[in-house]
């Protein structure tokens, strides 16, 4: 249950903080990553880019889903499925690097 690998609270927790820890390192404000969404013209390049960018579009369809055969629990297993592309993505690709567009992007990814 404590274990913080796989479909846990611990690693769920831990990929969230992840997540979050992104947009701090990168010191991207909130304003620009705004500013930046309204136009939403990004290139992705990096394989793993385009698999989390292609999970986070599942969003709509999984919550559609679960309120039409009131099983909630589809929503927990996109959860995992997400943290688990994320980790893959975070392994793979720098998100605060020395290229200052790569690192915009894939912070954008993240948000």
């Amino acid at each position: 249950m404590l274990d913080d690998k796989g479909n846990t609270a611990p690693y769920m927790l831990y990929a969230y903080t992840r997540i979050r820890s992104i947009a701090r390192t990168a010191n991207v404000s909130e304003a620009k990553l705004t500013e930046a969404a309204q136009t939403g013209n990004f290139t992705l390049q990096h394989p793993k880019e385009l698999k989390l960018a292609m999970c986070l579009l599942k969003l709509p369809e999984v919550i559609l889903r679960a309120m039409e055969m009131l099983m909630l629990h589809g929503i927990c297993e996109y959860m995992y499925e997400v943290a688990a592309t994320f980790t893959e993505f975070y392994d793979k690709c720098y998100c605060v690097q020395k290229d200052p567009k790569t690192g915009e992007r894939r912070v954008r990814l993240r948000e």
